[in-house]
Order: C-alpha cells, then sequence, then structure tokens
C-alpha cells in the first residue's frame, strides 16, 4: 500500500449492513437522531457504487460513527485509510443476510481487527436455527435477547402457499399464477438485482 499522509480514520462506532441501499437508509436516520443530539457527531457512509475518492475526502475528517457494507469497508481496511482499533460499538443489521456465506468471510476479517472488548449489537427480522449458534458465537459475555414478537411468525391475515418450481420455470409459474388470480396488485421479492430486471423485462412483455 502507498504511503499516506493523512493517518486512518479512527471511528468509536460501526453498522454493518449486507446492501447499499439500505447503509443509506440508515444514514440517513442516523443523520436525522444526530442533529437532534449533537451538532458535533460526524457520520461516514462507506459502500460500493459510490466512488471510493469521495469516500477518502470524507474519511479524511475522522467520523466517529460509519455505516458501512463489508467488502467496501475491508477493500478501505486494507489500504490502511481506516483502522478499527478503537470501536467500541458495533451494529450488525439484518443479521440474517450477513451470517450467511456470501458475507461470512469478510464480516469476521473485519471483527478480527476489532477490540475483543466493545458492544455488539446484532437486529434481525428472521434467524434460523442455523445462523441463531453462529451468532451466539459472535455475541459472547451473557448477551440479552429481545423478541418484538415469535420468532418467524407470520401475520394471522397472510395465507402462505408454497409451490415447488424449477429455477427456470420460476418465471412462467409467476406468470401463470397472474393470470389465475388476476391480483390488482402484488410484490414480488427477488434475490439478486439482475435478476429483478431481467423478471420486470419478461413481466413487461
Amino acid at each position: 500500500t502507498m504511503a499516506k499522509s493523512v493517518p486512518a480514520a479512527n471511528p468509536l462506532a460501526l453498522v454493518l449492513v449486507p446492501t447499499r441501499e439500505l447503509a443509506q437508509q440508515v444514514t440517513i436516520a442516523l443523520y436525522a437522531l444526530a442533529s437532534k443530539l449533537s451538532s458535533s457527531l460526524n457520520i461516514q457512509l462507506l459502500c460500493g457504487g459510490i466512488a471510493q475518492e469521495e469516500q477518502l475526502a470524507e474519511l479524511a475528517a475522522n467520523p466517529q460513527f460509519v455505516v458501512a457494507t463489508p467488502g467496501r469497508l475491508l477493500d478501505l481496511c486494507t489500504q490502511s485509510y481506516i483502522s478499527l482499533d478503537s470501536i467500541k460499538y458495533l451494529v450488525l443489521d439484518e443479521a440474517d443476510r450477513l451470517l450467511e456465506m456470501g458475507f461470512w468471510p469478510d464480516v469476521q476479517k473485519l471483527m478480527a481487527m476489532m477490540p475483543k472488548r466493545k458492544q455488539t449489537l446484532l437486529f434481525s427480522a428472521t434467524l434460523p436455527d442455523a445462523l441463531d449458534s453462529l451468532a451466539g458465537k459472535l455475541l459472547s459475555n451473557d448477551p440479552l435477547r429481545v423478541e418484538a414478537s415469535t420468532r418467524n411468525a407470520v401475520a394471522a391475515d397472510i395465507e402462505e402457499q408454497l409451490y415447488l418450481v424449477n429455477k427456470g420455470s420460476k418465471a412462467q409459474a409467476l406468470i401463470a399464477l397472474l393470470k389465475q388470480y388476476q391480483w390488482p396488485q402484488v410484490l414480488v421479492f427477488i434475490s439478486a438485482r439482475d435478476d429483478a430486471d431481467a423478471i420486470a423485462k419478461r413481466l413487461v412483455k
């Protein structure tokens, strides 16, 4: 790594999130809170899709609070633009996604760069048993568990149906259901942005 004239930023608090969109939402919410609490609280958003040069200029101001996606944060740590030596508070938001294999290696590397003594908070709408045990390893020192409702419960007025469909036939199945039921509105969740674009184009067609 090239030597830099500016010392590495050394934040006290870090919120790790799986996606750029969530990172932006969390940052906006934190700005609203910070403006009421303290005019001197400096919050920084670090995620992919934004030019690294822009983020380096902000890091030079040494933010106390960072909201980041694992990949971009790890890049900046590896390049010594930011240090996690002083982290006192770590938040894992949408933890079920962060503990999945796609993110988990990066999260592990980042946590290894942080002090052992810190407060870790983990938030998740769902936490399958396999991930629950992994979460337990992250939250040492007798963690407190708070559940807002029964775990993985479905609202009483929602009817669930499961269709077993080959991966290549999902779009056809969706179109068949739309034709069959003639729903006035439909919300479709898709795991990847490219897949969402492809489905949207196919539905428009």
